[in-house]
């Protein structure tokens, strides 16, 4: 399965502030979500297209056969992609080993893994051992091979330095609208090291598609935009470069992880119900933006995890877009859909890892 890769890479000094759900805007998620990408894009083809070419590539995805899917932004750091850390890895048990209990409390802690540690635990998901891949947990919670240390930039080889700075905080001041009180709160963001940012890859399920021409352009307008919030003040200024592409294993017929949030299609529900699922839920809410309209709160849906471990399936998961389009007591938004994308990039593991 080919993956064609690309890199988000911040500069300035504000770094990114990804929205987490909540009132808490002084926390910045350090994953840039599929879905959030997803509706980053078709805001920005809104923008720039009259309705009738909108709503052309709008259906490809609305007809059961989107032209591609796209995962969630991870890190990177010099050469090395950060992957997330499938939600069922535990460590091998060794009697002789007295320090599991210790190494259990180290698993916790892993949020990404290198490629070359995914990889190997395609093969054996279940296990993560110094027998299985000589590692070392760099701060922030990434595992890396010891063999792909050379790999990463002096300053964090050498010096210690994180590959992102997730605390930062801005202080900000709201003025009420009838008192004319002032309100002051913190808004938190990420910012990476030198030659470190964020990447993500996008699998075509088409082999003609207007799309192939349409992605490029919005995302050099996206650098134009900024991602992420707060940027009126500056904040998600980035360059989208294309990388290299990635030779994954297919899902078709094994037990796959997804590197997107998902929304699994009625069909795909017997994925979630196999012996050896591992899943968690994203509560996804927030508010939709619409030209000419008022900002509103949008539906509140749960979503599959990135890095979710699921049962296999006959034929490649692909999932769905939903609907989320504002709908309260007495009012109901319908100006246009505002649709959330689930459609999910799926990775296989070997047979063996069944074992």
């Amino acid at each position: 399965m080919n993956v064609q890769t690309w890199k988000i890479i911040p500069y300035g000094l504000s770094g990114l502030h990804i929205g987490k759900q909540g009132m808490a805007q002084e926390r910045s998620s350090i994953i840039y979500h599929s879905d959030s990408l997803f509706s980053a894009l078709f805001q920005t083809l809104a923008a720039v297209s009259d309705k009738i070419h909108f709503d052309e590539l709008l259906n490809e995805f609305n007809s059961g056969d989107p032209p591609f899917s796209i995962t969630s932004a991870y890190p990177f750091a010099g050469d090395i992609r950060f992957f997330p850390m499938p939600l069922n890895v535990r460590f091998a048990e060794n009697p002789q080993d007295k320090t599991n209990a210790l190494k259990e409390k180290e698993l916790k802690r892993i949020s990404f893994v290198s490629e070359k540690i995914f990889r190997k635990l395609l093969g054996n998901y279940s296990k993560l051992s110094e027998n299985l891949i000589p590692t070392q947990l760099l701060k922030g919670g990434l595992l890396v091979s010891e063999a792909e240390l050379q790999n990463l930039p002096v300053d964090i080889r050498k010096n210690g330095r994180r590959i992102f700075e997730d605390q930062e905080k801005h202080a900000r001041v709201t003025i009420g609208r009838i008192n004319n009180a002032s309100n002051l709160f913190f808004t938190g963001n990420v910012r990476f090291a030198p030659d470190c940012g964020l990447w993500f890859g996008i699998k075509w399920l088409k082999q003609t598609s207007p799309w192939k021409e349409t992605l490029p352009f919005l995302f050099s307008l996206l650098e134009d935009e900024g991602i992420g919030g707060e940027r009126s003040s500056g904040i998600g200024q980035v360059k989208i470069e294309p990388w290299r592409t990635v030779e994954l294993p297919d899902p078709s017929g094994k037990q796959w992880i997804t590197l997107s949030r998902y929304l699994p299609l009625p069909e795909e529900f017997p994925a979630l119900s196999d012996k050896n699922a591992r899943y968690s839920l994203d509560f996804v809410g927030g508010w939709m933006y619409s030209p000419g309209s008022s900002s509103q709160r949008r539906k509140s849906i749960n979503m599959l995890k990135e890095g979710s471990v699921l049962g296999a399936l006959a034929n490649q998961p692909i999932g769905k877009i939903e609907n989320v389009a504002p709908s309260y007591a007495n009012t109901q938004f319908s100006e246009h859909a505002v649709y959330r994308s689930g459609l999910a990039i799926g990775v296989g593991f070997d047979e063996e890892s069944n074992q």
